[in-house]
């Protein structure tokens, strides 16, 4: 039986995923990078163990130089098993703007952050209403924007409604909460917001997506959309960003692409679909369970997750409860 597991990362500056496979009791972090640099108030080793919930004790260099101080983390290590996954509880949105990236006034922040993914439900902008969009541009108890752009603004400004944590990140969204049934199995479906008339059309969709180049889709384009020459056509991927991707489809001439306006009552939502992969990849993207259990770790100064560039070494393992 594995009692420990261990590695390394190097810190993006992003929320790192750390996928475990099986359940572990405690995780203990070591930021190489820190523990020789004389940062105040960056921290350098980590330690956690179940039942302390998203805390976590921080050890850090409290004057600029090598003395040691330890203080905990109310926040920073997040569990995640997604087979057994549950969204978050509905918070109260104040408002909306009329834009293609809708910034929503809120209270309440707590568990928001860039690349976070969410549900608003919106009395007004019905054509919004019920999408998982990733948000970027958090405002500490006050607002949240949508990151990938709409073609179009909603047509009309939000009142009063609510908003869910639907998966902290696009990792944990494709695993536990995927279009298809929980458990993560490809291909994650995305609905699409915006695609560019273009010799290589540019697609844009709510939530980030984690496609590959060499990866193909097939792009489901209802009229709403006004890009019907688009619907039903597949496409090969020949370049990504984080919510958009490009594909070897001349869209040139096509229709331009739009938003459904809100006073649309119902329409099929347009999507684009994994349809495998070229024979240089396999067809990996289309088949793989992404299921998995591990960690979501926050990056920051104060962080298990570090800052860009950090090199972080970690163990992981099971232990007996004794109460």
């Amino acid at each position: 039986m594995i009692n420990q597991l261990y590695g390394s990362f190097t810190a993006d500056g992003n929320n790192k995923v750390l996928e475990m496979g099986v359940q572990v009791e405690w995780l203990e972090l070591y930021n190489y990078t820190q523990s020789l640099a004389t940062n105040n108030g960056y921290g350098y080793q980590y330690y956690w163990q179940r039942g302390m919930g998203t805390a976590n004790f921080r050890d850090y260099h409290p004057a600029g130089d090598t003395t040691a101080a330890r203080t905990i983390n109310t926040t920073g290590v997040n569990w995640v098993d997604s087979s057994d996954y549950t969204i978050g509880a509905n918070v109260v949105v104040t408002g909306g703007t009329n834009a293609t990236q809708p910034v929503y006034s809120t209270g309440t922040t707590t568990g928001l952050s860039t690349g976070t993914v969410v549900r608003v439900n919106s009395i007004d902008q019905v054509n919004l209403h019920g999408m998982d969009f990733t948000i970027d541009n958090v405002i500490g108890s006050t607002s949240f924007r949508m990151q990938n752009a709409l073609a179009t603004a909603p047509g009309i400004i939000a009142g009063a409604g609510n908003y869910r944590i639907i998966a902290p990140n696009r990792e944990v969204y494709d695993a536990a909460m995927s279009q298809n049934k929980v458990g993560g199995y490809m291909p994650g479906k995305r609905r699409i917001v915006n695609i560019t008339q273009a010799a290589s059309a540019v697609v844009t969709v709510s939530v980030d997506h984690g496609y590959q180049v060499g990866q193909q889709v097939r792009l489901n384009v209802p009229s709403y959309y006004g890009m019907v020459e688009m619907n039903g056509l597949v496409g090969t991927i020949t370049a990504i960003t984080a919510g958009t991707f490009t594909v070897d489809i001349n869209s040139s001439a096509f229709t331009a692409f739009q938003f459904p306006v809100y006073t649309v009552p119902e329409f099929v939502d347009a999507y684009s679909i994994p349809n495998g992969d070229t024979t240089t990849l396999g067809f990996d993207g289309s088949t793989r369970n992404t299921g998995f259990k591990g960690f979501i770790l926050d990056a920051g100064t104060t962080a298990p997750g570090g800052n860009n560039a950090d090199v972080i070494y970690w163990r992981a393992g099971k232990a007996a409860s004794v109460v």
